[in-house]
């Protein structure tokens, strides 16, 4: 019987990548970003919980998520047939600190947890500034186009710096939880299936082969995208951070 999980892990980071090479087995319900804000998302689990506020009455804010989260799961089964056996859902690290600790708790003790980390910290931060910079979909189905910009490299080492704590802090969250921690450089190399075949074990999704029709996004190397690459590696230089740039 295939298990029901959730992927913890920062924005471009490959969650999108991950969970739709999983939602490919028919079994699996892929609810993606279910957290996220409500002007973004109609669908979200938020959206739900705003348009249900007044059922909470004399019960507390982790309770009323609780019983209003299997609500809102029995009523996204209800109207996705046929895909009802497996469960599949994003949460974020950002998202993490909306939510009260007892429903957190309650997630990371009922589902299983795959912690997707993207190493390349650097790597995740351009990817971040160049997607903010187009007005197109971050997550395409065609080749990339190399896309360069200058990095603003003020404050680049203290942002790097948070979101390596941020790993860490997720990681000591997890430590007693039924989790697996996979790389997003694993999935999206040569060996990625074998990688992602691994994930399906872990979570008990069958033998349905994985794809997705998704691309990485900025698969340049840093120096081709970087317009100041050398300004940015003067920055980095004698820092924990200085190995990123090696890509």
């Amino acid at each position: 019987m295939p298990k029901e999980f959730c992927i913890v892990t920062q924005q471009r980071s490959g969650s999108r990548f991950l969970s739709t090479m999983m939602a490919s087995d028919p079994s699996v319900m892929q609810l993606g970003e279910c957290f996220q804000n409500t002007t973004k998302n109609a669908e979200s689990f938020l959206n739900y919980l705003v348009q249900n506020a007044t059922a909470q009455n004399a019960m507390t804010w982790g309770s009323f998520y609780k019983n209003a989260w299997q609500s809102y799961i029995a009523e996204q089964k209800q109207t996705r047939s046929g895909r009802q056996s497996a469960l599949c859902f994003i949460l974020m690290y950002n998202q993490l600190d909306l939510l009260p600790k007892i429903f957190l708790d309650f997630v990371f003790e009922k589902y299983h947890v795959v912690h997707l980390v993207r190493e390349n910290l650097l790597r995740r931060h351009v990817s971040n500034f160049v997607n903010s910079q187009r007005l197109g979909p971050a997550h395409r189905k065609v080749e990339a186009e190399l896309t360069t910009c200058t990095l603003p490299v003020n404050g680049l080492v203290k942002d790097l710096d948070a979101s390596a704590s941020a790993i860490a802090g997720v990681r000591q969250t997890l430590a007693d939880r039924r989790v697996m921690e996979v790389r997003y450089e694993d999935l999206a190399s040569k060996d990625g299936s074998r990688h992602a075949r691994l994930v399906a074990d872990f979570v008990g999704i069958g033998l349905y082969p994985l794809t997705t029709d998704l691309k990485q996004t900025n698969p340049f190397p840093l120096r081709s995208m970087l317009k100041n690459f050398d300004e940015v590696s003067d920055v980095l230089r004698g820092t924990a951070h200085e190995s990123l740039l090696l890509d």
